[in-house]
């Protein structure tokens, strides 16, 4: 026999109903009718007393647990959480679950029962009382039959702090101390350990919502407690010393088994998945305001567009969220009226798990596509900060705009103290930039050594084409870099370029410079442009990356000396082995190159020339420049085995120094991603047999010993690739 055919319970929740009152199991709703025609006899109804109390904490971090808590059952959990069953008013406790990270709030609970009535429903003088047409009423499939009495008094403690450490140490105490002080279930425990914190709970604010109306306005956790020990006296003076309905007992309908056998419950396995999306929803509004309130700090320096960005898709997820909970109550419906089944749940789940803006994979997606604000966070932090001195805010940080924006005065200071800050979208810093830049011109004009016969303009016009460049390394924007290296180059070949380096700092001066030159191979040249990059010889690895040796270190490529062993790829058997390095094709410790940084779906990342060339699962070895999103390249994973996984982001970033090591398998493993040694040549295998006279000579003559550190192209591929251009263009990649 099914659980629909027996005596079922269903906590009150605050509503109100009568012995015989007309319930809707599959709706959880009142009717609005009775099973009587009349007030019963009291002989019909027993009384009994089960006077009992118990105390229990809630750190409301989840709506599930609350509700485990309270012992309410599966079938009303999800009619809670889809809004079948309204929480508000003195049952207001149920919805206090935390939506971040930086809100104190604990919940402490106080139970009180009374008395129990029950219905004597096998008693014969009972018949009397039916109305016949109730019994077959379509809109109901139960009817109260006993009533469990007493109250439910919650007081919840709540304050917003600025930082979640120190909401969740604040927490920890608070919650430590409520459950110490509630060991006494009469409620008269000892409060030595509440009063030793009440200290730091002073700021906290309380509120109360239950069944009894409380007169008196706790301002402490004494306060709530006293309050808590009036509560059963303040019931008798409530529906005779009852109390408030806490429970109802709900009997089935007499002859509507039709009714039953279409009426369907949800199987205790799809309540846990459906428990588990709000669950998921409570997470994701969670991590989006943490993400807000980790913005807010640096709001002054973030560009409205991105954070417009953040607070619509927050407003979404609450419509979304709304959405989620009436598809869910509508086919709670559907399904206990026979008018859909379980399979309608498991598509919704899935439409909701891969569609939904709720959903953690769309959240998880939404902050990768939002990456760069974190990246913007981490570069602002750079910069000295200032502690705040002050009650719980004591070890939180904040930016020091006294040394952010008012005590740089040079672009030199800027440079010297925190390097060039690449992250996108400066706007504060680059017209704080800007600023320093028309003083320096102004200064230049008026009293720097500049000559007197020069046109004003002129001193601005130069002036200015450094300012661009400067720009253009703050922003990472290489084509802003090499459009002004141009106007550099004709202002260095000038007099003006003497008070230019004075005014803007020897060290911003070089680093124009080396920009500038790492544009152009030749510093006069009319014609520079972002090309030159691309079509310089040296293709080549950053030089932060990393090498795995055959013994399970890394070390940083830079660092490599011809005789190491590293690791390499297979492209025949697809796996890992061991290789030597035989020397550098290119090393380049101090010249600045832009890469094409690749990041794969798990986070690794490697940053490589363009036309640097790179194994893949269906496009074979492919140049940098031409891998898209949704490649697939080989990697080692965490287990130390070699998979493929997918790119799911390509940029341009600009590096100091790159390296290019020669190995003898013609390929190594970089920041545990598989790559080939050779760039230039569109084909790895032509490549790797064009080089092979250079690795036999390094195999039959054992120069491995040879330095691998002297500046430059290694002669071999130098007069290789002036050969090739002259005589093969065509297979020459730029």
């Amino acid at each position: 026999m099914s659980g629909i055919d027996l005596a079922i319970s269903k906590q009150a929740i605050g509503r109100h109903g009568f012995i015989g009152s007309l319930y809707d199991i599959r709706s959880d709703q009142f009717e609005g009718g009775n099973l009587f025609n009349r007030e019963l006899a009291s002989s019909l109804i027993s009384t009994t007393d089960c006077a009992s109390s118990d105390f229990y904490v809630d750190e409301n971090l989840s709506q599930k647990d609350t509700l485990n808590k309270l012992n309410i059952e599966g079938s009303m959990k999800l009619s809670l959480m889809a809004g079948l069953v309204k929480v508000d008013g003195s049952a207001k406790y149920l919805n206090q679950t935390k939506t971040d990270s930086q809100t104190v709030r604990v919940t402490l609970m106080f139970n009180v029962k009374t008395k129990q009535q029950h219905l004597q429903v096998s008693m014969a003088d009972l018949y009397n009382y039916f109305i016949p047409d109730a019994l077959e009423n379509p809109n109901a499939t139960h009817c109260i039959t006993g009533i469990m009495w007493g109250a439910r008094v919650a007081a919840t403690f709540e304050q917003a702090l600025n930082n979640s450490e120190a909401a969740e140490e604040l927490q920890g105490l608070l919650s430590a101390s409520l459950k110490k002080a509630t060991v006494n279930v009469e409620g008269q425990a000892k409060l030595e350990n509440v009063e030793q914190a009440n200290s730091k709970f002073r700021s906290l604010k309380i509120s109360f919502s239950g069944d009894v109306l409380i007169d008196d306005v706790p301002h402490t956790v004494d306060d709530v407690f006293n309050i808590f020990k009036k509560v059963p006296s303040m019931l008798k003076q409530l529906n005779e010393g009852k109390g408030k309905q806490l429970e109802f007992q709900l009997y089935p309908l007499k002859r509507m088994a039709e009714i039953f056998n279409i009426i369907k419950e949800i199987a205790n396995h799809m309540i846990h998945s459906i428990e588990n999306v709000f669950e998921e929803i409570h997470r994701g509004k969670r991590i989006i305001n943490d993400f807000l309130a980790k913005i807010e700090q640096w709001k002054d320096f973030i560009s409205p567009v991105w954070t417009d960005v953040i607070h619509m898709h927050q407003r979404k997820l609450v419509d979304a969220e709304g959405r989620t909970q009436r598809d869910i109550a509508l086919l709670l419906e559907r399904i206990r009226r026979g008018e859909a089944n379980e399979n309608e749940i498991i598509d919704l789940l899935n439409d909701f798990y891969e569609k939904k803006l709720c959903s953690p994979k769309s959240i998880d997606r939404f902050l990768k596509e939002n990456a760069r604000i974190n990246a913007k966070i981490e570069a602002l932090s750079r910069f000295d900060q200032m502690t705040i001195e002050k009650g719980l805010d004591s070890g939180r940080k904040e930016p020091n705009l006294s040394i952010l924006l008012k005590k740089m005065t040079t672009i030199e200071d800027l440079i010297d103290k925190h390097g060039l800050l690449v992250a996108e979208n400066e706007r504060k810093i680059l017209m704080s930039l800007k600023f320093l830049l028309i003083i320096g011109i102004l200064i230049t004009i008026t009293y720097a050594r500049c000559p007197i016969a020069e046109d004003s303009k002129e001193i601005l016009k130069c002036v200015a084409s450094f300012q661009s460049v400067l720009l253009g390394a703050f922003k990472q924007d290489v084509e802003k870099i090499c459009d002004g290296a141009a106007d550099v180059a004709a202002c260095l070949s000038t007099e003006i370029s003497e008070c230019v380096a004075e005014q803007l700092g020897q060290t911003a001066f070089n680093k124009v410079k080396q920009l500038v030159e790492n544009c152009c191979p030749v510093i006069d040249s009319a014609n520079c442009s972002i090309h030159k990059i691309a079509s310089s010889l040296g293709h080549c690895f950053a030089a932060d990356s990393l090498v795995t040796l055959v013994n399970g270190k890394q070390k940083q490529i830079i660092e490599l000396q011809s005789g190491d062993k590293i690791l390499a790829y297979d492209d025949k058997t697809n796996k890992i082995i061991p290789t030597n390095v035989l020397t550098m094709l290119d090393y380049q410790p101090n010249q600045y190159a832009v890469f094409k940084q690749l990041t794969t779906i798990s986070g690794r990342q490697i940053s490589l020339t363009p036309s640097h060339l790179l194994p893949t699962d269906i496009h074979g070895y492919i140049m940098a420049k031409n891998v898209r999103i949704g490649m697939n390249i080989y990697i080692i994973n965490d287990d130390g085995a070699l998979i493929t996984e997918t790119i799911s982001n390509v940029i341009d970033i600009v590096k100091q120094g790159y390296v290019a090591p020669l190995t003898q398998q013609g390929t190594l493993i970089v920041n545990n991603i598989a790559a080939s040694c050779y760039a230039t040549i569109d084909n790895h295998n032509l490549a790797h047999t064009v080089l092979a006279p250079m690795r036999w000579w390094y195999d039959l003559f054992e120069e491995i010993k040879e330095s691998n550190k002297i500046i430059g192209i290694h002669w071999f591929p130098n007069i290789l690739y002036k050969m090739t251009t002259f005589f093969i263009p065509s297979i020459i990649q730029n």
